[in-house]
């Protein structure tokens, strides 16, 4: 959610790390795919790799995606960009207000401490679903994104109990 704060920050990263692979994501995906020793790799160039086979597949692409930037200058590829931006939930649930309307139970729970700054594209989103009369409930607590294990006894009670009904 708001892929300008958990996507479009990493991209400098991105763009630094692949001075190991001499600028290519391709170069650095291969290395990826040979080597034994995952944990090495950065993890923000995995990522981006998993979101741009997500947001801009490309069959004619070499790597089968497009990446929304230069990898040498970090410059955006506005056309691609625009392509991940049109899937980002804070743009699109105005196109999805009368589905969304009709969702039982929309719980929007995360932390103040999320690494990928998730919790200010859930503050984007829960302003965005208010303003087009979408039903939902939201949460936030002092957790981030890679311990948040805890929050299952709530989302998991709360989704139980409304399928129940």
């Amino acid at each position: 959610m708001f892929f300008e704060w958990c996507y479009g920050v990493d991209i400098p990263k991105v763009v630094t790390a692949l001075g190991k692979f001499g600028g290519s994501l391709d170069r650095f995906r291969r290395e990826f795919l040979k080597s034994r020793e995952k944990w090495r790799f950065d993890h923000s160039c995995l990522n981006m790799i998993g979101m741009a086979s997500c947001y801009s597949p490309n069959p004619q692409s070499p790597m089968g995606f497009d990446i929304p930037f230069d990898e040498h200058t970090g410059e955006l590829h506005h056309d691609v960009w625009a392509r991940w931006k049109a899937l980002d939930p804070v743009e699109s649930a105005p196109r999805y207000r009368s589905n969304l309307k009709k969702l039982k139970t929309l719980y929007i729970d995360c932390g103040t401490k999320d690494e990928f700054n998730l919790h200010l594209g859930a503050r984007l989103l829960v302003k965005t679903l208010k303003g087009v009369g979408v039903k939902h409930e939201h949460e936030e607590g002092s957790w981030g994104h890679f311990d948040r294990s805890p929050r299952y006894d709530v989302s998991l009670k709360l989704l139980a109990s409304r399928l129940a009904r």
